[in-house]
């Protein structure tokens, strides 16, 4: 298998056991980091769906109604690169898969969330031509299928992509922990907010916070605190990302304090016996930050 089916097997892993449609694999490439090496027209998608029907490791569902895309991190969030900062647009209404933990003996130790896990209908065979028919193109299910057909990859694989290179794929994970997981890992190299974890499993922040404890300590789990600007607030926030994204990451692991007295420090360090008035300190943050972030000064 080429390197490239190898990525895209990984994106398709990333989507959980919720599984994803076409169009937005082919969104998660386009959006993925590092930068994925080709370009997706219709005959790079041609060869990769080649790929992805050799795949003893994905399998083919049809959904009750077609998927609509979920609003990608980047539709809501950006990060300044020079401080870090995130830019939450709490405006744009998000497009979420609900949580439904799936984590049942019966169900050949599968773990993940999904919702319409009863529903949906496997359909690997005839995608693959195993009933005695030809394998399908991808215009072919396309055509009959659209934004109905899902790509769910195994256990191992999930499992696989959530723990990185440098992780235990034979880690036990409980049902809730498993599946936290998978949302994380659905985030990429974006991460989310802590919050948003709570409201989605309805989880108290005590929980949260013993949940995220456990996972990190068990290397899963990368936590940054940083700064955050709305249209009206400025904040502090956590927010969690895959241990395997971290270096990816663009968000300062600094809060808005430690923001202002990392540069002030490497101001002062510049001046005669490191000492300087107020004005010329608020001058020189000027220069080095927004000037929104010098408010409480």
């Amino acid at each position: 298998m080429s390197y490239l089916h190898e990525i895209c097997l990984d994106e398709i892993a990333l989507e959980g056991l919720d599984g994803i449609t076409l169009a937005c694999l082919w969104c998660r490439l386009d959006q993925r980091l590092p930068k994925f090496p080709l370009a997706l027209d219709p005959k790079a998608k041609q060869f990769l769906w080649k790929g992805i029907l050799a795949s003893k490791d994905v399998a083919f569902f049809s959904l009750p109604e077609p998927r609509k895309l979920p609003t990608f991190p980047h539709e809501y969030m950006t990060t300044d690169e020079p401080t870090g900062i995130v830019f939450l647009k709490e405006e744009v209404q998000r497009k979420e898969y609900p949580a439904c933990i799936i984590n049942s003996f019966e169900n050949d130790g599968i773990q993940g969330s999904c919702a319409t896990f009863k529903e949906r209908v496997d359909i690997s065979d005839e995608v693959r031509g195993h009933d005695g028919g030809k394998v399908m193109t991808l215009e072919e299910v396309q055509k009959r299928w659209g934004d109905s057909l899902v790509i769910v990859a195994s256990q191992e694989l999930r499992m696989s992509a959530l723990v990185g290179p440098h992780g235990d794929p034979s880690l036990e994970l409980s049902g809730l922990r498993y599946s936290f997981l998978e949302f994380v890992g659905r985030q990429r190299h974006f991460g989310a907010q802590q919050v948003d974890f709570a409201r989605l499993f309805k989880l108290t922040l005590t929980s949260l916070h013993s949940l995220r404890k456990d996972l990190s300590s068990n290397q899963l789990l990368d936590k940054r605190t940083c700064l955050c600007r709305t249209a009206k607030h400025l904040k502090n926030s956590i927010f969690l990302m895959l241990l395997r994204f971290g270096p990816l990451a663009k968000h300062s692991n600094m809060s808005h304090h430690g923001m202002l007295s990392t540069n002030l420090i490497q101001i002062l360090e510049k001046q005669p016996k490191r000492t300087a008035d107020f004005k010329f300190l608020f001058a020189e943050l000027a220069k080095k930050l927004p000037s929104w972030t010098l408010w409480h000064l």
